[in-house]
């Protein structure tokens, strides 16, 4: 092969210089190609994968739904009429000597979710909505009797800003 090149015009070995040239260039980015296809193999993969991975996630958030959906509908809201609603906090003007305490349940008096009610009326645990916030019925007081709420809130100056106020109320049971 190498006498066959060497008996060859010029012309002939540069045009063989050119193809050898040519060949290698190509191989080389045959190589370049098969990297870059690979790359692309492994994020195809991580994609595909990710994209399983939401999947299986809105079809878990879905059966949630379902059944938070099928809870509802279980839950039948009740109108109890109107109530008279005051507010109230944890401090000694509002509570006395249980200031500062849990409620009469046992919990943590909590702004927006503790309520004192007349367990008579509205049992502990009761979810009540006023005003279209619902409640949880975990508290009582000395002059929340019949058909009256106490709504707490953190501070006194809110529960004083509240004042008295009649309302609709309504359980979901």
């Amino acid at each position: 092969m190498i006498k066959s090149f060497m008996r060859m015009p010029l012309w002939g070995k540069v045009l063989c210089i050119i193809n050898v040239i040519l060949l290698i260039i190509m191989i080389n980015q045959n190589i370049h190609f098969k990297r870059e296809y690979k790359q692309l193999e492994v994020i195809n993969s991580e994609l595909n994968n990710t994209i399983a991975e939401q999947i299986v996630t809105i079809e878990n958030l879905k059966t949630e739904l379902e059944e938070v959906q099928a809870e509802k509908k279980k839950q039948t809201i009740t109108n109890m009429g109107q109530f008279k609603i005051s507010a109230y906090c944890a401090c000694k003007k509002c509570c006395g000597k249980w200031a500062g305490g849990n409620t009469a349940s046992g919990t943590k008096p909590t702004a927006g979710r503790t309520i004192a009610v007349d367990t008579k009326v509205i049992p502990f645990g009761t979810k009540v909505i006023i005003d279209g916030h619902t409640y949880i019925a975990e508290d009582t007081g000395g002059a929340i009797k019949g058909n009256k709420i106490d709504i707490y809130f953190d501070s006194h100056q809110e529960a004083l800003n509240w004042g008295i106020k009649y309302k609709d109320v309504s359980i979901i049971r």
